[in-house]
C-alpha cells in the first residue's frame, strides 16, 4: 500500500491500512489489560508472556516501560520454534543499581545455549528456545 501511494496522505487515508491500525490497536489494547493478571514479578523484573497473531513484542514493551518505571520489563511471545522476546530497562527511577542496568549484556548472557540476544543498554531483544531457563538466568543476571 506504501510503495503504490502517492504520498503519505493517500497511505493514511487507505481504508485498508485504517481497519488493520484500529484492529492492533484493540489487540494491543487487550493485552495490555491482561498484562495486571498475567504478569510474573520476580525481585526487580516483571515478565509477561502474551499470545496474539500480531508480532507486538516491542510495542508492549515500550508501552509498559512507560507505567512501570522501577523494574526490568521481559515482553515473550511463543512462535512453532521458540521465544521471540523485547525487553526495557527501568526509567526514572531512584535506584543507583537500576540504572546501570545493562540489558546488551544481560539478555545476551542469559540466551547463551538456548538462544541469542543482544542490543542496547536500555531496549534488547532475544530469541531463546526455553522460556523457563532464560527467566531463571535474566532474574539471576539482573540481581
Amino acid at each position: 500500500v506504501f510503495i503504490k501511494s502517492k504520498g503519505f496522505e493517500e497511505f493514511d487515508k487507505n481504508s485498508d491500512m485504517i481497519n488493520w491500525k484500529l484492529e492492533v490497536d484493540d489487540e494491543l489494547k487487550k493485552l495490555i489489560d491482561n498484562f495486571e493478571s498475567e504478569k510474573e514479578e520476580y525481585a526487580n523484573v516483571v515478565f509477561y508472556e502474551f499470545r496474539s497473531k500480531y508480532a507486538l513484542t516491542a510495542m508492549i514493551a515500550a508501552v509498559l516501560s512507560e507505567k512501570i518505571k522501577d523494574k526490568i520489563i521481559i515482553i515473550g511471545k511463543k512462535g512453532s520454534d521458540g521465544w521471540k522476546i523485547s525487553t526495557r530497562s527501568p526509567k526514572n527511577t531512584d535506584s543507583e543499581k537500576m540504572r546501570c542496568i545493562n540489558l546488551a549484556i544481560i539478555i545476551k548472557k542469559a540466551a547463551e545455549g538456548i538462544g541469542h540476544g543482544g542490543g542496547h543498554p536500555q531496549a534488547a531483544g532475544a530469541f531463546v528456545r526455553d522460556w523457563d531457563l532464560f527467566k531463571e538466568r535474566v532474574v539471576d543476571l539482573s540481581r
